[in-house]
């Protein structure tokens, strides 16, 4: 019992867990896109690094592009491995 007590504690814990991490995604998304729009590359990149790293590429590509069309290089490099 005291295991099962434990395992479902466990679960209730990662469920938890991910719920906030989806909503700090998304918040992270809303600030990232307001500063993006804009104008700041930094925030361009990074909304480019959330994208991508969330299996949108044509919208990451579209932020690194920004960018990149500033001068951030790794912007310039994320685009190239992206070809």
């Amino acid at each position: 019992v005291a295991a099962l007590t434990k395992e479902k504690n466990t679960e209730e814990k990662e469920l938890e867990l991910y719920q906030k991490l989806e909503f700090f995604k998304v918040e992270a998304e809303k600030w990232l896109l307001k500063a993006a729009e804009q104008g700041n590359e930094k925030a361009q990149y990074n909304l480019g690094n959330l994208y991508k790293d969330s299996g949108k590429d044509s919208e990451a590509k579209k932020w690194y592009l920004k960018s990149a069309e500033q001068g951030n290089e790794k912007a310039k490099m994320k685009l190239e491995k992206m070809k």
